[in-house]
Order: C-alpha cells, then sequence, then structure tokens
C-alpha cells in the first residue's frame, strides 16, 4: 500500500476526497484475491467434474460396458470384388471389419474404417482407388444388409445412388447375426437386380 499512500500524496485534491478515493481502491485490491479465490474454484470444479465423468466411463467399461461397445449388433456386406463385411454395433460404429476374399483383405487394410459410423465407413471403403474403378466400369455390386433399423437399409440405398453405383441390397435377417431370411430388396433398376437407373425399395 506504501506506493499507493505516496501516488496519493503527490495528487492535489481536497483532503476527504483523496481519503475516500483511496479507502475505495484499498478495498478493491483486499477484495481481488478472494474473485481470483472464486476462479480458481470454479476451475477445480470443472477439472473435477471432468475427471469424474472419465472415471464413470472407466467403471461402465470395466463393468461390461466394452462388451456391449464391441458387439456387432448389424452388418453390412459389400460383394464385388473386392469383398467385405462391416459389423456395427448398437451406436452406429463400425466395430468388425472381415474381408471376404483377398482383395477385400488388401481394401481393409488400405482403408481403415474401424470406429467410424457405418455411413461414413462406407463412403471411405467407396472412395478407394479399387472400387471407384469398378463404379467406372459399371459393375454391379450386390449389398446385404443384416439389421432391425430399417433407416440402414435406406442409408445404403442413398449412398449406392449417390455414387452412381449399379447395385442390388437384400435386407437379411434381424439384427443378430445370422445371414438368412430375406425380407426386401433394392434394386439399381428397379427390377431384378439387372443393371441400370437408380435404385428404390421394393417388397416387404
Amino acid at each position: 500500500m506504501n506506493k499507493i499512500e505516496k501516488a496519493f500524496g503527490n495528487i492535489k485534491a481536497d483532503d476527504a476526497l483523496k481519503e475516500a478515493t483511496f479507502e475505495k481502491v484499498a478495498a478493491q485490491m483486499r477484495t481481488r484475491p478472494e474473485k481470483s479465490k472464486v476462479v480458481k474454484q470454479r476451475k477445480n470444479a470443472r477439472r473435477f467434474a471432468a475427471v469424474a465423468a472419465v472415471l464413470v466411463v472407466a467403471l461402465v467399461f470395466a463393468g461390461g460396458g466394452y462388451h456391449v461397445y464391441a458387439k456387432p449388433v448389424s452388418y453390412i456386406t459389400m460383394n464385388v470384388n473386392p469383398s467385405v463385411e462391416l459389423g456395427i454395433n448398437r451406436w452406429d460404429k463400425v466395430v468388425e471389419c472381415t474381408g471376404l476374399n483377398d482383395d477385400g483383405s488388401e481394401l481393409l487394410n488400405r482403408v481403415d474404417v474401424k470406429g467410424l459410423n457405418y455411413k461414413n465407413a462406407m463412403e471411405e471403403l467407396i472412395g478407394d482407388e479399387q472400387i471407384q474403378s469398378c463404379i467406372n466400369k459399371g459393375d454391379e455390386f450386390a449389398f446385404s444388409v443384416t439389421s432391425e433399423d430399417d433407416s440402414m437399409v435406406n442409408e445404403v440405398e442413398s449412398i449406392c445412388s449417390g455414387h452412381g453405383m449399379k447395385y442390388h441390397c437384400n435386407r437379411e435377417g434381424n439384427g443378430t447375426g445370422e445371414h438368412h431370411g430375406q425380407n426386401s430388396e433394392i434394386n439399381s433398376n428397379g427390377g431384378n437386380g439387372q443393371n441400370g437407373g437408380h435404385g428404390h425399395r421394393h417388397g416387404r
């Protein structure tokens, strides 16, 4: 406070005014450490909340949550050569990637889609040079979707149509991983799996 008192001593003003002003400045300076302490406490509280959230997630995974996360409930299979299958969990994340032939395994080695949303994963796979070559040659793609989620079939159709692919897509199973029991079919020509046109869904 000595420097402040000295500074005020050099100011020409009414003594009462200088004294009142000095007291106000001094009071503000005394409250600053308290405000700083409150800010620090708030920062510590936020840090504690973040750490607590991480611990909760860790406990969930330790209690079997990881098994739930890593378990596929839906499958998307792409057959053209290369051929691959994606296992998808209940949060629409790819948790399993399987090459159904040698070219499929090589494709998955080039394009790592594990952990991606299945729509992003399909985009990444379709963007591969080898798949693009198949599209440009007019090769027909065969997709099958095993899922209880109807929207997944629609998303596959939308992605294929968006890339101008010739394709047909079967809806299979009920999301349990049993790849049988056809329910519906999507065709790029609106018919019986022959080439041409844009896809549409028909059947049940």
